[in-house]
């Protein structure tokens, strides 16, 4: 299945998820992040059945901010600065 040019593929714990490559283009995720309600975050980001797969194998806070990261890029300062 080829992967659409609006999304790009996170790997968490040995996991691959398909999120938006502009994930505050979405009014859910930005809600969600305003109100601080991180669950619904985590849902808004990787959508019902991926956040359905995390949540299987994840229980504890720290997953859930550690998913959330990982899906926003916030590990992803890897761009290069060609000024």
């Amino acid at each position: 299945m080829a992967q659409e040019a609006d999304t790009k593929t996170v790997k968490f714990d040995g996991v691959d998820y398909t999120v938006s490559t502009s994930p505050y283009s979405d009014l859910d995720v930005l809600e969600a992040q305003e109100d601080r309600r991180y669950s619904a975050l985590a849902k808004a980001l990787a959508g019902d059945d991926q956040y359905a797969t995390f949540r299987k194998n994840h229980s504890k806070t720290e997953d859930l901010f550690a998913f959330i990261a990982a899906l926003l890029g916030d590990d992803e300062d890897e761009a290069e600065d060609t000024e």
